[in-house]
């Protein structure tokens, strides 16, 4: 008789403690979710180290979450088995787990779900900020470099024609070959065409491996 006696006195102890351990860990896990909810607020600004940090967090919400189900669970299974069986002393622990069971099943759903909702949707956003941000700098690189390649084309064409100006009023074909094949090497160019004011081909230099 003592024995069952002191074997429901640990039951208690245990469910006790079980009971205490969610307790704390349910506050911890609001405690996260608001530190990432504010982290994710601003993520667009801050450097790497803090991105990952927010992943950190995530993953240890993700095992408190998994240990709230597990103490959960397996007092529930506990319940089950206790609540058919006849031994003494087994009542009294079928009302002490249903009553450890009943005060965290609920709560610890909810959080779950509140909890998996907000991290599905702060990882979306979260990527969805880095894509934009990607997105957008390569766009500004692709205009800039355009820009530059305009600026310096429309520089050399400028010189070009000062170039040929002082070639002469029309220049002889060959000189103007000659003067687009030194062109076309001193700027590293596979084509290089020269035209009138008309509109008129006066002279081209195109690499061999260039298709017309």
């Amino acid at each position: 008789m003592k024995k069952k006696i002191r074997k429901v006195d640990l039951e208690r102890k245990k469910r006790r403690r079980e009971f205490f351990i969610i307790l704390a860990v349910i506050p911890v896990v609001v405690l996260l979710t608001y530190v990432e909810s504010h982290i994710s607020l601003i993520s667009g600004d801050v450097p790497v180290a803090t991105n990952i940090l927010v992943l950190g967090l995530i993953n240890i919400n993700i095992i408190l979450l998994l240990l709230l189900i597990f103490l959960v669970f397996r007092n529930a299974v506990k319940l089950f088995f206790s609540s058919s069986s006849n031994v003494m002393g087994s009542k009294l622990r079928t009302k002490l787990i249903a009553s450890f069971v009943g005060l965290t099943i609920i709560p610890t759903f909810l959080l779950f779900f509140f909890v998996v909702g907000f991290i599905n949707k702060s990882v979306d956003s979260w990527f969805d900020i880095k894509i934009d941000e990607a997105l957008e700098e390569s766009l500004e690189l692709a205009q800039n470099y355009y820009k530059d390649a305009s600026d310096k084309m429309l520089t050399l064409a400028r010189r070009v024609s000062v170039n040929v100006a002082d070639l002469g009023v029309e220049p002889q074909v060959e000189v103007l070959d000659e003067f687009i094949e030194r062109l076309k090497k001193e700027n590293d160019f596979s084509t290089l065409e020269i035209y009138s004011a008309d509109i008129e081909k006066l002279a081209s230099t195109r690499s061999p491996e260039v298709t017309v």
